[in-house]
């Protein structure tokens, strides 16, 4: 007699598959995760870069001129007062203004002086940064390039606009500008 041997077919069990599925998932959500923080973190380097640019156009500007196209005791959102910027601009430098040709401003706040008064006034800055931002800045974000400050602001701070043109009308004092 002979015994034959049979093989038994043999499945995944439904636990089997859902540990492999939850597993799955979990490696999922951390890479969604990750993937997102360096999205975040290329978007500001690029922030910083169009920041930079931006103050080196202004800085090119002084040089031509011998004044600031904006002189603010407060920061100004430079899309607030991108219309009178980019009459400055095309004045200066007529057919190589770069945002003549379609490019937006820079979504930064900016104030503009001396080296030495955003020192004695550091305090002063931050404290108006919490006010119109309506959430707690913190020093770090306050940047310096040259002898300008600036602050790029995140999707929930308060619009500026709004507070721009408040200070454009004179409802606040601190903007003043020096647009020939």
């Amino acid at each position: 007699m002979e015994v034959q041997k049979t093989h038994k077919i043999r499945g995944f069990l439904s636990i089997e598959l859902l540990l492999v599925l939850s597993v799955m998932a979990i490696f999922g959500g951390i890479s969604l995760y990750v993937g997102k923080r360096v999205v975040d973190r290329a978007k500001m380097v690029a922030m910083e870069a169009e920041a930079q640019m931006f103050i080196m156009r202004l800085l090119e500007y002084y040089d031509m001129t011998g004044e600031w196209p904006i002189a603010t005791d407060n920061f100004v959102s430079v899309r607030a007062v991108a219309l009178e910027l980019k009459k400055a601009f095309d004045k200066a430098f007529k057919n190589d203004n770069l945002y003549s040709l379609g490019e937006k401003f820079p979504n930064i706040w900016v104030r503009i002086g001396a080296r030495k008064k955003f020192n004695r006034r550091r305090e002063d800055a931050l404290t108006e940064l919490r006010r119109r931002t309506q959430r707690n800045v913190s020093e770090s974000e306050v940047k310096v390039f040259e002898s300008v400050q600036y602050f790029v602001p995140k999707k929930s701070d308060r619009p500026w606009i709004q507070s721009a043109e408040e200070d454009i009308n004179n409802r606040h004092p601190g903007i003043h500008a020096v647009l020939g």
